[in-house]
């Protein structure tokens, strides 16, 4: 039995040498950005009702400003020296800027193609689960990084920042792990790296097989929301 196995195992790898096989993440997660304020800023905007903060920041400084006095030591989103606003993503003062699935309830799907591109026929599917639980039922490898704030303190303790976050549902990682000589799909060689945010998400940075990081594109998600505050962190 064992030999007609490995015979019919040798024939299709003959068949099919080459084996594809697409990985999409998602859930919900997002692009988020932390940047440096001054003390004037964070004051004024602490001061200020959430959903203000959200109008200047997320949805245009520059209708906000047309509309509303913001003191120039709290108008962190001009550039004053080339007039001009910049967008929330482009923060001055950027300590960090991810784009990513919130793996707390974020799902995984691995399926056989017979090729690379979305036209490819689907051949069958190897997984389709959460992202902790084909983690944790694997003993797979994960890795979890900090992004710590506090060590972006000034000398006398304080950390003024702006936090702005654009929040997404959908897809947000999709890559395809080609093997050749027949090789199949092995779930154990999956590892995941991730990143632990202030805001309480850990963002999946990236996804690797046989340790090789996977290339990969967003995949396509939906705008459900934003986010925004200003922390003496």
């Amino acid at each position: 039995m064992t030999n007609d196995v490995t015979d019919e195992e040798l024939i299709e790898a003959i068949k099919r040498p080459d084996r594809y096989y697409r990985i999409t993440c998602g859930g919900y997660g997002g692009e988020s950005v932390y940047a440096k304020i001054s003390k004037e800023a964070y004051e004024y905007w602490n001061d200020k009702e959430k959903n203000q903060l959200e109008d200047y920041a997320m949805s245009g400084a520059e209708d906000y400003c047309e509309e509303n006095t913001v003191p120039d030591n709290a108008n962190f989103l001009f550039q004053a020296e080339d007039e001009y606003y910049r967008d929330w993503y482009e923060a001055d003062g950027e300590l960090e800027h991810c784009n990513g699935v919130n793996i707390g309830g974020a799902w995984i799907e691995i399926e056989e193609q017979d090729g690379e591109d979305w036209t490819s026929a689907n051949l069958g599917e190897v997984a389709n689960t959460s992202i902790e639980k084909i983690i944790e039922e694997n003993a797979l490898k994960y890795n979890v990084d900090e992004f710590d704030l506090d060590e972006h303190a000034d000398e006398d303790g304080n950390n003024y920042v702006f936090y702005g976050m654009s929040i997404e549902k959908g897809s947000f990682f999709d890559g395809v792990v080609h093997l050749t000589n027949g090789e199949k799909f092995d779930i154990k060689k999956l590892s995941f790296s991730a990143t632990d945010m202030p805001n309480g998400d850990v963002i999946l940075d990236s996804i690797s097989y046989a340790g090789e990081e996977i290339e990969h594109d967003y995949g396509d998600t939906n705008g459900k929301g934003y986010d925004a505050a200003v922390w003496n962190y």
